[in-house]
């Protein structure tokens, strides 16, 4: 009382302590979502509470632990009513990652930040205490809103996908077509690896070649991530070290094909093209419309023992020119390598 109310983002905060807001807000809510159609809300928390007092309570300590329960009654309401409907909490919710905010939004924002390098710190922390499929994770456009940092398409995807419930947010319609062409193959990827990628058992590990590897795997099959940051100077060779797989047993490797822009490689097309050719010359945009360049394509069978002892990945850029069998993304490259067991009518 007699104190003016401080306004942020020119919003103030409603007391879900009171019985009478939440059922005001009930209504309200289920006036929207009862117009039909809708399976997803994004439940954020944009406005911090600064004015902790409430006028139905005698007892003001108790009014933030009171309001976290009305939030819980309230969301309680709605997702009792709409039981297919899918809730995202987001910066918060009044607890993003609280226990009894995932009981009403199984998935959450880890972060504003959508900058891949940053985000494989990000998710990395958040996979001590929360599983993947609770993750969301998207790739953004480049260069990043936060840090202004230009990441290769098929980096920011695998870091996107092996980390969490997996999107994008950015306009689809200022992609040149090879980029259409790598969401396309990364989507599909991701629907047909789907419950390993979001289910299965989570490990973190580097390879000797300075890479960080996120695996995922199931009784089915393994895929395992692996991510770079900046690109050094001729690098050796790298061996990926696969766990949990039967030491007996012959299993195969096949990378996710991903595609390249001819002109991410700058004036180096000089030396990995025949010909000389502007780097910012209409043929070079011209190709960069219509030519797919693959990248990091391997594929190979071996014994879950070698596989744990590491088995060693195609050679990175070495200032060499293009090589289709090479892992060429230049700096925060990144690879996703999918694992299955051999079936016996197949061995040789």
């Amino acid at each position: 009382p007699n104190k003016a109310p401080v306004l942020g983002r020119d919003q103030l905060v409603l007391d879900l302590s009171r019985a009478d807001v939440r059922d005001n807000l009930f209504e309200q809510l289920c006036a929207v979502l009862d117009q039909g159609g809708i399976d997803y809300v994004k439940w954020d928390y944009n406005r911090s509470i600064v004015d902790v007092h409430s006028r139905v309570t005698s007892d003001q300590g108790k009014v933030l632990y009171d309001y976290m329960l009305g939030l819980y009654d309230l969301l309680e309401r709605i997702v009792s009513r709409y039981p297919d409907l899918l809730i995202e909490g987001c910066s918060a919710g009044g607890g993003r990652f609280d226990a009894g905010m995932l009981h009403y939004t199984p998935q959450i924002w880890t972060s504003d930040n959508t900058d891949a390098r940053n985000r494989l710190e990000i998710q990395y922390g958040t996979s001590f205490g929360y599983p993947c499929s609770a993750v969301g994770a998207h790739v953004s456009a480049c260069p990043n809103e936060i840090t202004g940092r230009t990441i290769p398409l098929g980096a920011r995807g695998t870091v996107a996908m092996a980390g969490g419930a997996f999107g994008y947010e950015l306009d689809l319609t200022e992609l040149l077509p090879v980029e259409q062409a790598e969401i396309r193959a990364q989507t599909e990827f991701y629907r047909a690896h789907r419950r390993t990628l979001q289910y299965g058992r989570f490990t973190r590990g580097r390879t000797d070649g300075g890479g960080t590897v996120w695996q995922m795997q199931t009784k089915q099959e393994t895929v395992a991530a692996v991510f770079h940051g900046l690109q050094p100077a001729a690098p050796g060779y790298e061996h990926l070290c696969v766990t949990g797989l039967d030491r007996e047993k012959q299993y195969r490797l096949t990378s996710r094909p991903q595609l390249l822009r001819v002109g991410d490689f700058g004036t180096l097309l000089r030396h990995v093209l025949p010909v000389k050719l502007n780097p910012n010359g209409l043929a070079v945009q011209t190709a960069d419309s219509l030519y797919r360049m693959s990248d990091g394509s391997q594929s190979l069978t071996a014994s879950g023992a070698a596989f744990a002892a590491g088995i060693c990945l195609a050679p990175r850029f070495a200032g060499t020119g293009y090589d289709p069998d090479g892992r060429m993304q230049g700096d925060f490259g990144s690879n996703v390598y999918f694992i299955q067991e051999v079936c016996s009518h197949e061995k040789p």
